[in-house]
């Protein structure tokens, strides 16, 4: 209405000026011709027109556009905010003062938009995990266009959005209806995006031995508002840097969910992070646990498993195998330690105290008194050992003995050790041997002879093999003696006899050689065996019998003045009395002839 009325003054205006002037518009240059044309007469409100002149005969211009807006450029260009149709006058005016008004009634028409609006169920909110949902309350729209100040968009008509980075963002939505017309509605306050921490953390360490390891948890980020740690085995902290005891081997998973000032949270799983081996106890076994010095026995453990043995026997000896052999030199007692690594790296270790004791050797020493001289030589041994409780001598010249500290007699000859074996309680036994102990002077006598047994009478060559002896004295058994070296003597009586033979030493030491029943004189007898003594009535007849040899000739004595040269006789006793039968064998030697005496 507001339009119209202008309109009607101006064309008033215009109508009187004409007519009072109207003498000296004929008499004047020719009057200005308005005129103008638009890109184009319909838009969509905000409607922006761009107005080309084409007056003719003007200077200056004067435009009314119809919403209210003046204007008097050549070629204004007006904006229709508000939808309606609007008229348009252009007044040109000459430079004389005269002048063309040209109203273009209804002439351009400003469409409507759609009424735009939407709301956000939340202006705050954190990076990442909130989900921002937008509503949207526009009336008369069919497509939209979101701008969520960050780059990115939507044409959804509710969409909904997350932020990867912190800020304020601005938020708009550009609506179209159904006739291409659109319009934008800001929302009045910006949306909030708060960072999130950073959960990222760490262990002190992540594998133990050791059930009783303590593990010290820290945050990379220590100044959050609120920590809240699980650990994988059902406990948990609110601690920033919390100290955590397992209670049992295992492997667990740990989370952490840390959360800022803003309320912003972010957590962090570490899956199978904490491993807590389960542990392994060495024991030491030792077949033999104790025995004597150089005592040797096999140490085993009963991890059989281990990547690596290192054993320690207390001794000097170590060892890098299962198991093995040591030898304690020294006596004592030794606790022999094992350490033990297993496949998962756990280094274990095993000490068993007082395992293996070595017992001590008896300090074994003896001396000797009275250790030279001539057979018989009695010695007297003085015992000075230590840690022993039995005892053994030797003195290589029988007997042996038992005693602490004996005394013994040498009847030979001889340069002679002696050995003492001493035994401990323990059963351990030590020896010291003293070569060369006693020396006994005595000479050695030795004699043979050429014949020993014959008819007298016997001559028989002595032979002398005496050792270390300087004169010597013979008894031949018969009543003589000699003192040659070498004698010669002739038995000429029936008879046995012994010879003895005294070897002396230049340092009157003596050995007497008795050679007992050693020279036999006697005659040749036959393999005879006398017959019982036999009782009987006479006449009494009886046989004889003897081992016939060949080449022999005998003689048998009835002892009843009868004789027989048969080998095996029969001979008949006629008269009473006791008779004694002999037989004479003659093999051709000079003594064979004789009858012995029965």
């Amino acid at each position: 209405m507001r339009i119209n009325f202008y309109t009607n003054i101006v064309r008033k205006v215009i109508l009187v000026a004409g007519f009072l002037s109207g003498f000296s518009f004929a008499l004047s240059a020719q009057a200005p011709v308005a005129g103008f044309t638009v890109s184009s007469v319909q838009g969509c409100a905000p409607f922006s027109v761009n107005f080309t002149n084409t007056s003719t005969g003007a200077s200056s211009y004067q435009w009314i556009f119809g919403n209210g807006n003046f204007s008097t450029l050549t070629n204004p260009q007006n904006v229709y905010v508000v939808p309606g149709t609007f008229s348009v006058s252009l007044i040109a005016i000459a430079s004389n003062g005269q002048r063309d008004t040209l109203v273009q009634n209804n002439y351009l028409t400003a469409l409507p938009g759609p009424n735009v609006s939407f709301t956000s169920a939340t202006n705050v909110g954190c990076i990442q995990q909130t989900n921002f949902g937008f509503t949207n309350t526009s009336n008369g729209a069919v497509n939209y266009f979101w701008d969520f100040g960050d780059g990115t968009s939507s044409l959804l008509a509710n969409p909904f959005k997350t932020y990867s980075q912190p800020g304020a963002y601005n938020i708009s939505l550009l609506a179209t209806n159904s006739i291409g017309c659109s319009g934008v509605y800001n929302l009045l306050q910006p949306i909030t995006v708060n960072p999130i921490p950073t959960a990222l953390f760490t262990a002190s360490q992540t594998s133990t031995c050791n059930p009783a390891q303590s593990f010290s948890f820290t945050p990379t980020q220590t100044n959050a508002a609120a920590y809240f740690w699980q650990f994988g085995d059902g406990t948990t902290s609110s601690q920033v840097s919390p100290n955590k005891v397992y209670a049992s081997p295992g492997v667990y998973t740990v989370r952490l969910i840390i959360t800022n000032s803003f309320g912003c949270v972010d957590s962090l799983v570490r899956t199978n992070y904490i491993t807590v081996h389960t542990p392994v106890a060495p024991q030491i076994s030792a077949n033999d646990s104790s025995g004597c010095v150089h005592f040797g026995t096999t140490l085993t453990t009963n991890i059989t498993n281990a990547t690596s043995y290192s054993w320690n026997f207390g001794n000097g000896q170590t060892s890098s195998n299962q198991s093995q052999y040591a030898v304690y030199t020294t006596a004592g007692t030794y606790s022999p330690v094992v350490t033990v690594t297993m496949p998962n790296g756990c280094v274990y270790s095993s000490n068993t105290p007082n395992l293996i004791t070595a017992y001590a050797l008896p300090a074994t020493s003896f001396t000797v008194s009275n250790n030279t001289g001539c057979a018989p030589l009695t010695v007297q041994t003085t015992n000075t050992t230590t840690g022993a409780s039995t005892y053994f001598w030797q003195f290589f010249d029988l007997p042996n003995s038992t005693g602490f500290q004996p005394s013994h007699t040498y009847f030979n000859p001889g340069i002679y050790a002696i050995r003492l074996t001493a035994t401990s309680a323990y059963g351990c036994v030590a020896q010291q041997q003293v070569n060369s102990a006693v020396t006994v002077l005595s000479p050695t006598a030795i004699v043979t002879a050429t014949d020993t047994s014959g008819c007298p009478p016997l001559s028989v060559q002595f032979t002398n093999s005496s050792v270390g002896a300087a004169s010597y004295l013979w008894n031949f058994g018969d009543g003589t003696t000699s003192t040659q070296v070498n004698p010669f003597h002739n038995y000429t009586t029936l008879g046995q006899y012994d010879v003895t033979l005294i070897a002396f030493s230049n340092n009157g030491c003596r050995d007497t050689l008795v050679l007992n029943d050693y020279i036999d004189v006697s005659y040749q007898q036959a393999s005879y065996t006398p017959p019982p003594a036999i009782t009987a009535c006479a006449p009494f007849g009886t046989s004889f019998t003897i081992n016939q040899q060949p080449g022999m000739s005998y003689i048998w004595n009835f002892g009843d003045g009868t004789t027989s040269t048969q080998a095996n006789p029969t001979h008949l006793y006629t008269e009473p009395g006791t008779y004694v039968v002999s037989l004479i064998v003659n093999d051709g030697s000079p003594c064979s002839m004789i009858y012995p005496n029965y």
